[in-house]
């Protein structure tokens, strides 16, 4: 993991802990925030994965949430 990558999953981490959701599912909420972004493909290597992932349709980041994890990935 490179510099970036550290800040975006720290990022995640804080977000996750705060909403008490998988990073997984602050992930996808994220994707599914950005106007670029169609659809969002994930991968789940076990069944838990997905249910972690599919958390993320119905995560509501707030705009300094995005704005944080926005930054933290460029």
């Amino acid at each position: 993991l490179n510099r970036r990558g550290q800040r975006a999953l720290k990022a995640l981490d804080g977000i996750a802990l705060e909403l008490g959701v998988p990073d997984a599912a602050v992930a996808v909420a994220w994707l599914l925030a950005q106007r670029t972004v169609v659809a969002p493909i994930v991968n789940a290597y076990a069944p838990e994965h997905v249910d972690e992932l599919v958390q993320g349709a119905g995560v509501q980041l707030s705009r300094s949430h995005l704005a944080e994890l926005t930054r933290a990935a460029q």
